[in-house]
């Protein structure tokens, strides 16, 4: 018994006009994610630059209040407008269409480290509060150094969890804004 050969052919050529169509195309596409992604990679920075301000301006009225320079009052108020600036923020933030999974979780990293900043501020406003109501007396001041309460340490943590989150941003950020030439950020910068 004989076999049977059957002999495939090969598969038709794409004309070349076709292929060069299909290159063209996944080119642009390409392209135009780029452009997409480099526009958020420039919104999140100028998000990070507002929140840059806020953070200098937390710790200058925490050691304020600390060494009691100023009324503990008046760095409350100054932390209620770092507050609002930083939910301005978030809020911004929160309204982007990232790009792609990669920008949602750069997104998601931030939103995360801005809440829990946030809430920091808060339990520091209220331990500045606190300092003002019972242990401050104008227009003498402090008579050593204030105590910290509960809404102190309560700051101090969630601070810490900010920061593991903002440590976290970093490192998927830095990649993106090297890649569109933009500033790599640390965490104590914003």
């Amino acid at each position: 018994m004989g076999h049977l050969v059957i002999k495939a052919s090969p598969p038709a050529p794409i004309p070349l006009a076709r292929l060069a169509k299909r290159v063209q195309t996944q080119r642009a596409k390409a392209h135009a994610r780029s452009i997409k992604l480099r526009a958020f990679v420039i919104k999140v920075e100028g998000f990070l630059s507002e929140s840059a301000n806020g953070r200098s301006e937390i710790i200058s009225a925490i050691a304020d209040t600390q060494n009691c320079s100023i009324s503990p009052e008046d760095s409350a108020n100054r932390v209620d407008s770092v507050v609002r600036n930083r939910q301005s923020v978030l809020d911004q933030l929160s309204a982007l269409n990232p790009p792609n999974p990669q920008a949602d979780h750069v997104a998601s990293l931030l939103e995360s480290g801005l809440e829990h900043s946030i809430e920091a501020d808060r339990h520091y406003r209220d331990w500045m509060n606190f300092v003002f109501d019972y242990y401050y007396t104008p227009p003498e001041g402090c008579f050593g150094s204030p105590p910290e309460n509960q809404d102190f340490k309560d700051g101090q943590s969630e601070s810490a969890t900010a920061t593991s989150y903002k440590n976290q941003f970093v490192q998927a950020f830095n990649p993106l804004a090297k890649k569109f030439h933009q500033r790599k950020w640390a965490e104590p910068e914003f």
